[in-house]
């Protein structure tokens, strides 16, 4: 499951049947359960449109797009997609506004090797992931 934050991806790794059952059967209850990654994209992403960009990447990359839907979440889904992410109590409040902020975009994917190739697009150069460099005023890494 891909959870995009405002610029970065949060990627919850759910690799046993009951994870992905459960978040598939949560948001397509009419979907069937095998091989199959349930995306979720943040209403921010939704809102300045790389939804539709992240779309194309995952269409370039062999996955077969079986259902979609746009729209704002309920406040069960987020309380659900809380818990998933094991997000810490005291960031709760922040979390529900960011999550309930507008619409969200929920995929479902299939294809060989699904999670693993979610993985590899979306988390790049993990487990040290990227570099970020300020520069000072004399141009000096900090």
């Amino acid at each position: 499951m891909i959870l995009p934050n405002t610029l970065d991806v949060k990627l919850s790794n759910y690799e046993d049947f009951d994870s992905y059952a459960s978040i598939s059967d949560y948001f397509f209850p009419n979907t069937a359960k095998s091989q199959h990654t349930v995306i979720v994209l943040r209403p921010v992403i939704v809102k300045n449109g790389l939804n539709d960009l992240l779309l194309q990447i995952i269409k370039a990359n062999e996955f077969l797009i079986l259902k979609r839907q746009i729209r704002k979440l309920t406040k069960a889904e987020v309380a659900y997609l809380f818990r998933a992410e094991k997000i810490q109590e005291r960031n709760s409040k922040l979390y529900y506004e960011m999550m309930m902020s507008g619409a969200a975009e929920i995929i479902v994917v299939s294809k060989i090797s699904a999670v693993y190739d979610c993985n590899t697009l979306f988390n790049g150069a993990n487990p040290t992931g990227r570099r970020r460099i300020n520069y000072l005023n004399e141009g000096k890494a900090d």
